[in-house]
């Protein structure tokens, strides 16, 4: 049928640009520590299937996408998006205790070179102080 040949063209093009999008990911100087699954056991990180429910990396989304398993992008936007907001979730968590102290310690000791703004001095305030 004409719309079934129409139906896989479309999915070929947008399997296509997100194959793309995949590989910019991949080859980017900070993505390669996402190519590849987690070795939880390799690294003894004992935790971390309890920690990381649905562990997912840009090496199954690869072959997941040349299995043709999405069957659209956003199927495949999920994944990515997921492994995104799974980091942030995590880091946000981490990062609030770790901001708050920082900012109570920056408010209790001011660096040396830190003076206090004071108004500059009018010729009225340098007279009266002078004597004049």
């Amino acid at each position: 049928c004409l719309q079934e040949v129409e139906v896989k063209k479309v999915r070929f093009r947008f399997s296509k640009k997100c194959h793309n999008l995949l590989t910019q990911l991949m080859k980017h100087e900070d993505g390669w520590v996402f190519n590849v699954p987690v070795d939880a056991k390799g690294f003894g990180l004992h935790d971390y299937h309890t920690i990381v429910k649905e562990p997912m990396d840009l090496g199954t989304v690869k072959a997941k996408l040349g299995e043709g398993l999405y069957e659209s992008p956003l199927d495949f936007a999920e994944d990515v998006h997921s492994m995104a907001k799974f980091l942030l979730s995590m880091f946000e968590e981490k990062w609030v205790p770790i901001e708050l102290q920082y900012h109570n310690l920056h408010r209790e000791i001011k660096p040396a070179s830190v003076v206090e703004h004071l108004p500059a001095p009018t010729p009225s305030s340098v007279s009266s102080a002078c004597g004049a």
